[in-house]
């Protein structure tokens, strides 16, 4: 989505980031209610840390592949969202 807003404008390029802020806003409300009611109580410590790790884990893949963009910056775009 950020690739080819910034293709279209920088108004669209900005736009995109927005809506993809909203929606991650979201993310960690919605899986709280989630696991609140899918997860055992005893469990429910676990499965969170478990969850809410992969945000951490996330990032510091996405900073190890940043060197990417010196050679193409879409290229980092493209490949988590291939993922």
């Amino acid at each position: 989505l950020t690739p080819w807003a910034a293709r279209q404008s920088i108004d669209a390029a900005l736009a995109a980031r927005v809506v993809v802020g909203l929606a991650e806003g979201v993310q960690i409300p919605c899986c709280n209610a989630l696991l609140a009611a899918w997860v055992p109580p005893q469990g429910r410590a676990r499965a969170l840390s478990f969850i809410f790790s992969g945000q951490f884990v996330g990032t510091i893949c996405a900073l190890s592949c940043s060197p990417l963009a010196e050679w193409w910056w879409p290229s980092i775009f493209l490949l988590w969202g291939w993922l």
